[in-house]
């Protein structure tokens, strides 16, 4: 889950008692329950703010196979507008090794096995666009 996934929709003492919004938490309070909510997708919003921004995504499974992971990728670019998403399987993450897959907007991708590779790709896909190249 990332971070901007979920949002606080209320918090309830051990007893029950909804506690007001935006007012200080006693720490007298053994207990707490957390009821969370969708948040909208950060990312969807940006084609609107700046349409002519340069937008990449970035998507993280874990157990899927490179099909899943590119078809996922895939259909975060077309959802959200993306010049190119960055995928991987949190399962393939090693100390050693980070192997993901860089997804174009006619479903071509290029496979990285480190985060050196991926951190170079993401640079040089981006000089490429930014000149005035196409995926």
């Amino acid at each position: 889950m990332a971070v901007s996934d979920y949002r606080v929709k209320s918090v309830k003492t051990g007893s029950g008692v909804e506690l007001e919004r935006g007012k200080k938490i006693s720490s007298s309070e053994n207990e707490l329950t957390l009821l969370l909510e969708r948040a909208p997708k950060i990312i969807s919003l940006f084609p609107k703010l700046a349409p002519r921004a340069l937008l990449v995504g970035f998507k993280l499974l874990a157990g899927a196979s490179k099909e899943d992971l590119v078809d996922a990728a895939y259909e975060l670019l077309q959802k959200n507008h993306c010049a190119f998403v960055v995928a991987n399987d949190k399962n393939l993450i090693t100390e050693t090794g980070h192997k993901a897959y860089m997804i174009d907007k006619n479903k071509n991708y290029v496979e990285f096995e480190t985060k050196k590779e991926i951190a170079h790709g993401i640079a040089d896909r981006l000089n490429t666009l930014l000149n005035g190249g196409s995926l």
